[in-house]
């Protein structure tokens, strides 16, 4: 596969005919392309294991290791990025060619062929290549673009939780302080106050009550809007 430091794409041209690789060659490289060659599938695992090609040319009839066996071996063995294989054949039947698609392969071509319906069909493999990697690309972007919004969803849920939690239990906490006062005084001033006072508290206390309530039985539909459709928790009913 191409890199930063040699972008010029890489074509492994796979034929056990010397002639036809030859030919082949000598018709994709005007287009500027870099080639490496192999008389066989087992020399193709080679030359694919010493650099990934950016493209495969690929005939089907050779020996020891054909054509569709080093292709069913390349799909299991690099699922990525994606490699266009464009088969070649000089059996005209809808069966080979029905295989070597179900093996992987993304096109083919008939043997005699023009070099210039080659050129063109190894080019259209490249665009499909290349948008295939940016596609690739954008998607594992937007993965890590919703990882980081779903992490600032929770930061700024869990900020506002906090105020939100401060906020509606300060004036249950805040009124029962004040009562116990109260009835500290009462105690010794005005018992009459007593039960008044202790019924406040009781009051109180139950809405701190319902509070942890809500908190332990939180969901998605307890919630209210923010800035950007952030969902936030409402504990209290509005008024």
């Amino acid at each position: 596969m191409s890199t930063e430091e040699n972008t010029t794409p890489l074509i492994l041209v796979c034929d056990d005919d010397p002639d036809a690789r030859n030919l082949i060659v000598a018709s994709i490289s005007p287009l500027g392309y870099d080639t490496v060659e192999a008389g066989d599938g087992q020399e193709a695992m080679e030359a694919v294991r010493n650099r990934l090609p950016d493209a495969i040319i690929l005939d089907i009839m050779m020996p020891r290791v054909t054509g569709l066996e080093f292709l069913s071996w390349f799909r299991d063995a690099y699922p990525e990025p994606f490699v266009p294989v464009l088969l070649l054949t000089a059996l005209d039947q809808i069966e080979t060619r029905v295989e070597g698609f179900s093996k992987g392969a993304d096109d083919y071509l008939t043997k005699p062929f023009h070099f210039k319906e080659l050129q063109a069909r190894v080019q259209a493999s490249l665009r499909v290549r290349d948008l295939m990697e940016k596609l690739r690309k954008q998607a594992r972007e937007l993965s890590e673009a919703q990882a980081k919004l779903i992490e600032q969803e929770k930061q700024i849920t869990a900020v506002q939780l906090g105020a939100t939690t401060a906020h509606n239990f300060g004036q249950p906490v805040q009124a029962m302080l004040l009562n116990l006062f109260l009835l500290e005084r009462a105690v010794k001033a005005s018992p009459e106050e007593i039960p008044e006072i202790v019924q406040q508290l009781k009051t109180h206390c139950q809405t701190v009550k319902d509070l942890l309530g809500k908190i332990q039985e939180v969901s998605a539909q307890e919630t209210s809007e923010y800035v950007g459709g952030i969902k936030l928790l409402q504990l209290r009913d509005e008024k």
